[in-house]
């Protein structure tokens, strides 16, 4: 539909658990046949005709399953090489990644939709402020004047008993890292709520002091704040416990929770 538009295909073959990825979504799943990839068309349909009008710029084939971490370090590589410029690049722990969500609806897929932009999602669960900071694949260095950052983490790191006076200062570093990669912009996302029972006693004590250096600094550091942790759906102490929003674990969101977490992003994107 848009001649201008670049889009990464991840096409898997395995049986009945076969599926078709668009830019981190999945699309189609269901049953490849026992013929695997032997009737596979590369720029038409497999009666050789109605040819793709469009180019291709890499094709990537892989003999073994490719997992969900290694899936998003292969799109990050795909994007900052072929779509530079045009891109929204999350970076975080399991929420960013999206976990909770259905057929692909994570949040930044569904801010990436709202603003008219790629989505770069190399969110992956479990990472903590400390890998955020010391990530290379997504700083493109020399600069790149339409690309617009995102980062939301924390989460992981504060259930895992780390203290908000020990993380504001790594998250800093990785603040200064991004701007001087030469992102536009820079959106940092406060914590919403988590009520997981594995949480330390004083997590939500850490989560508010950690939320108040976010969004204390922003001015002085030049990025702008997505406060999620003020919006009264999944900010407040106990929305957690909201199916609305929130996945049956208190912690991660469904596809409605990250409408909401992408909604915040955008007015942060085009507000701050």
């Amino acid at each position: 539909k848009n001649s201008q538009a670049f889009r990464i295909f991840e096409i898997t073959f395995a049986g009945a658990s076969s599926s078709v990825i668009v830019d981190g979504a999945t699309v189609v799943t269901g049953n490849s046949g026992s013929s695997g990839i032997a009737g596979l068309r590369i720029g038409s349909r497999g009666n050789n005709a109605k040819w793709l009008n469009g180019d291709i710029a890499e094709i990537m084939v892989f003999n073994a399953n490719v997992n969900s971490s290694n899936r998003a370090l292969i799109r990050a590589y795909l994007y900052q090489k072929y779509a530079r410029g045009l891109r929204l690049v999350c970076d975080g722990d399991s929420l960013c990644y999206g976990t909770g969500s259905t057929g692909g609806q994570t949040f930044p897929v569904q801010a990436a939709a709202l603003l008219g932009r790629t989505a770069v999602n190399v969110g992956i669960p479990g990472k903590n402020i400390t890998s955020v900071r010391d990530e290379d694949d997504t700083l493109p260095y020399g600069g790149v004047q339409n690309d617009i950052a995102v980062f939301f983490v924390g989460t992981a790191d504060m259930g895992s008993g780390a203290d908000a006076a020990v993380l504001w200062p790594i998250l800093l570093t990785a603040i200064q890292r991004y701007i001087a990669a030469g992102y536009s912009k820079l959106v940092v996302c406060t914590l919403p709520d988590s009520q997981t029972p594995t949480n330390p006693a004083d997590y939500e004590t850490q989560r508010q002091t950690f939320n108040t250096y976010i969004r204390d600094n922003a001015a002085t550091y030049g990025y702008v704040v997505a406060d999620l942790g003020a919006d009264s759906r999944i900010g407040d102490e106990g929305d957690a416990y909201d199916t609305t929003y929130f996945d049956s674990d208190k912690v991660h969101m469904n596809n409605t929770g990250y409408g909401v977490v992408a909604e915040i992003v955008v007015d942060a994107i085009n507000n701050g």
